[in-house]
């Protein structure tokens, strides 16, 4: 794998981790505050933002572990060609 390549693909994976991270963390908080009760479903919650049901608070917080995931085997990946370049 060429170094451009490998230089790349590390730097989309961080990306991806990235935004995994934020998908999941603003998820829990949804998901927490109708948990408590502390904002209805569909009430606003955040300026323009209306607080999402629990059954899509889950699924953004399982859509953001994947985004995790794959930023995890795209960077091994990346690396495990590193090493067998070197």
């Amino acid at each position: 794998m060429a170094v451009g390549v490998r230089v790349l693909v590390m730097i989309v994976a961080v990306l991806t981790l990235l935004w995994g991270i934020a998908v999941v963390a603003l998820a829990v908080i949804d998901g927490y505050m109708v948990t408590v009760g502390g904002v209805p479903p569909g009430e606003p919650m955040y300026l323009d933002e209306l607080a999402y049901p629990l059954r899509d608070a889950i699924f953004q917080g399982l859509l953001g572990a994947g985004a995790i995931t794959l930023g995890f085997v795209a960077k091994a990946y990346a690396r495990r060609h590193r090493r067998a370049d070197s």
